[in-house]
Protein backbone atom coordinates (compact mmCIF):
# COMPACT_ATOMS: atom_id res chain seq x y z
CA UNK A 1 0.00 0.00 0.00
CA UNK A 2 1.32 3.63 -1.13
CA UNK A 3 2.18 6.03 1.55
CA UNK A 4 -1.12 8.45 2.34
CA UNK A 5 0.81 11.74 2.67
CA UNK A 6 -0.41 15.56 2.37
CA UNK A 7 1.44 16.76 -1.07
CA UNK A 8 0.29 20.09 -1.15
CA UNK A 9 -2.52 22.50 0.29
CA UNK A 10 -4.46 25.54 -1.82
CA UNK A 11 -5.74 28.19 -0.25
CA UNK A 12 -9.34 28.89 -1.14
CA UNK A 13 -9.40 31.98 0.78
CA UNK A 14 -8.53 32.90 4.78
CA UNK A 15 -10.63 30.73 6.02
CA UNK A 16 -10.65 27.72 3.76
CA UNK A 17 -8.36 25.05 2.07
CA UNK A 18 -7.83 22.37 0.08
CA UNK A 19 -5.21 19.62 1.25
CA UNK A 20 -4.08 17.18 -1.45
CA UNK A 21 -3.44 13.44 -0.73
CA UNK A 22 -1.06 11.72 -2.27
CA UNK A 23 -3.57 9.20 -3.95
CA UNK A 24 -4.87 12.37 -5.60
CA UNK A 25 -8.12 12.66 -2.90
CA UNK A 26 -8.78 16.40 -1.52
CA UNK A 27 -10.04 17.36 1.63
CA UNK A 28 -11.51 20.36 3.37
CA UNK A 29 -9.83 22.22 6.09
CA UNK A 30 -11.65 25.24 7.41
CA UNK A 31 -11.40 27.78 9.96
CA UNK A 32 -15.02 27.70 11.29
CA UNK A 33 -14.73 30.14 13.97
CA UNK A 34 -12.66 31.66 16.08
CA UNK A 35 -11.63 28.81 17.90
CA UNK A 36 -12.06 25.54 15.63
CA UNK A 37 -10.49 23.96 12.70
CA UNK A 38 -12.46 21.37 10.83
CA UNK A 39 -11.26 18.53 8.02
CA UNK A 40 -13.84 17.03 5.93
CA UNK A 41 -13.69 14.53 3.44
CA UNK A 42 -16.87 14.29 0.87
CA UNK A 43 -19.11 16.13 3.34
CA UNK A 44 -17.49 13.66 6.60
CA UNK A 45 -15.42 15.52 9.41
CA UNK A 46 -12.47 13.66 9.22
CA UNK A 47 -10.53 15.68 12.38
CA UNK A 48 -11.22 18.87 14.40
CA UNK A 49 -9.13 21.10 16.80
CA UNK A 50 -10.99 23.47 19.53
CA UNK A 51 -7.92 26.35 20.30
CA UNK A 52 -8.20 27.77 24.03
CA UNK A 53 -6.63 31.25 24.42
CA UNK A 54 -4.29 31.50 26.82
CA UNK A 55 -3.57 35.22 26.22
CA UNK A 56 -5.81 38.15 26.10
CA UNK A 57 -7.02 38.64 22.01
CA UNK A 58 -7.41 42.18 22.99
CA UNK A 59 -3.71 42.94 23.32
CA UNK A 60 -2.44 44.61 19.88
CA UNK A 61 1.05 44.45 20.92
CA UNK A 62 1.89 40.88 21.66
CA UNK A 63 0.36 38.44 19.81
CA UNK A 64 -2.29 36.04 21.36
CA UNK A 65 -1.25 32.54 22.32
CA UNK A 66 -3.32 29.44 22.18
CA UNK A 67 -3.43 25.79 23.34
CA UNK A 68 -5.05 22.52 21.69
CA UNK A 69 -8.08 22.35 24.14
CA UNK A 70 -9.46 18.93 21.85
CA UNK A 71 -7.92 17.39 18.92
CA UNK A 72 -10.20 15.12 17.09
CA UNK A 73 -7.63 12.72 15.29
CA UNK A 74 -8.94 10.95 11.77
CA UNK A 75 -9.30 7.14 12.41
CA UNK A 76 -9.23 4.35 9.94
CA UNK A 77 -6.78 4.28 7.12
CA UNK A 78 -6.87 8.00 7.99
CA UNK A 79 -5.15 7.89 11.37
CA UNK A 80 -2.14 7.13 9.35
CA UNK A 81 -2.52 11.09 8.55
CA UNK A 82 -2.88 12.15 12.03
CA UNK A 83 -0.11 14.32 12.61
CA UNK A 84 0.12 15.27 9.05
CA UNK A 85 -3.41 16.73 9.99
CA UNK A 86 -2.15 18.32 13.30
CA UNK A 87 0.70 19.89 12.13
CA UNK A 88 -1.13 21.22 8.72
CA UNK A 89 -4.10 22.97 11.17
CA UNK A 90 -1.29 24.52 13.76
CA UNK A 91 0.10 26.00 10.26
CA UNK A 92 -3.07 27.18 9.09
CA UNK A 93 -4.72 28.59 12.64
CA UNK A 94 -1.26 30.09 13.38
CA UNK A 95 -1.64 32.37 9.63
CA UNK A 96 -4.66 32.77 10.71
CA UNK A 97 -4.83 34.47 13.94
CA UNK A 98 -1.38 35.25 13.92
CA UNK A 99 -0.75 33.77 16.88
CA UNK A 100 1.46 31.16 19.09
CA UNK A 101 0.25 27.77 19.52
CA UNK A 102 1.75 26.74 22.95
CA UNK A 103 3.28 23.09 22.15
CA UNK A 104 0.99 20.25 23.81
CA UNK A 105 2.66 17.17 23.24
CA UNK A 106 6.15 15.88 22.01
CA UNK A 107 6.51 14.16 18.67
CA UNK A 108 4.20 16.92 16.68
CA UNK A 109 6.90 18.74 14.54
CA UNK A 110 5.91 21.97 12.30
CA UNK A 111 7.02 21.49 8.97
CA UNK A 112 6.32 23.67 5.61
CA UNK A 113 4.14 22.20 3.05
CA UNK A 114 3.96 24.31 -0.26
CA UNK A 115 0.56 26.30 -0.21
CA UNK A 116 -0.68 27.66 -4.03
CA UNK A 117 -3.06 29.50 -4.07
Amino acid sequence: MPQLIISHIERLNKKHYLLWLSDGQSMALSVTDMFNVKVMLAGEEMASVHFQPLSSLNNIEMPPLYRINDYQAPSGIFSLLADDLLNTILSVYGCYTHGIIKPWRAGVVSRSLPVSG
